[in-house]
């Protein structure tokens, strides 16, 4: 299963605001708020709901939320960089190297899908590209998680800016991901046109990518100046739409 396997630790600067960090805030802590209700029913059963969304969309919508802090700023080009995102009224870019992973349903018909966030690589290449990096799409005969199943099909990838995203027609091994993406309202989210749809079976389609998150800041973190030439900054952020 080498196609599912991501490289562990955060490999590459954090990209925040449309630039890298000169030096990253540790620890980076990540937290997810699944979109869906929990309810135990009279007979002592999960009910599990979950919002309406167009078909094509992922099976579990999510949204994360980021603590950066720094102990010690003493660049005094990622201090401002940092302060002047406090003040900006609109969301801003991040990016943190690690994959999310969409999962889909598939109905032997269906080849149109959509990514529930933009990719990152599209927007900024840093100087290294891991192997792991670039989008992967696949699917399987049956669900992920039967343990009979078998990976039947491994996409090759073909970037698309938003203009031709639906001209034209992949080809049966290729799958089109809009660049840039679009946004659906105030979602944004990278369409994804498949050459073959998926097999009728739950959870079989697979896209693996490096978000590009939108987000605001949610608080700053108290500033404590008790230790001259210090200079403390946490920022708690949340996903925007």
């Amino acid at each position: 299963m080498t196609e599912l396997r991501q490289g562990n630790a955060i490999r590459t600067r954090v990209w925040i605001g449309g630039r890298l960090t000169e030096r990253d805030p540790v620890p980076v802590q990540l937290s997810q708020k699944r979109f869906e209700a929990k309810t135990t029913t009279s007979n002592m059963a999960m009910r599990v709901d979950r919002p309406f969304v167009i078909p094509g969309f992922p099976n579990i919508r999510n949204r994360r939320q980021f603590v950066l802090p720094w102990n010690d700023l003493r660049e005094p080009g990622l201090l401002e960089h940092l302060d002047i995102l406090t003040a900006v009224g609109q969301p801003f870019g991040l990016g943190l190297w690690k994959q999310e992973y969409d999962v889909f349903d598939g109905d032997g018909e269906n080849t149109t899908f959509y990514l529930q966030r933009r990719q990152l690589l599209p927007q900024f290449t840093p100087d290294v590209v891991l192997d792991d990096y670039p989008t992967r799409v696949i699917f399987y005969d049956r669900p992920y998680w039967d343990p009979n199943a078998v990976n039947t099909g491994v996409f090759t990838v073909v970037q698309k800016d938003p203009g031709s995203i639906d001209v034209g027609d992949p080809g049966g091994s290729e799958a089109w991901i809009e660049a840039q993406g679009s946004q659906l309202g105030t979602l944004w989210v990278s369409k994804m046109r498949l050459g073959t749809p998926p097999p009728d079976a739950a959870d079989c389609l697979i896209a693996m990518y490096l978000p590009l998150y939108t987000v605001l800041v949610d608080t700053e973190g108290p500033r404590n100046y008790a230790q001259a030439l210090m200079e403390p900054r946490t920022l708690r952020l949340y996903e925007f739409g």
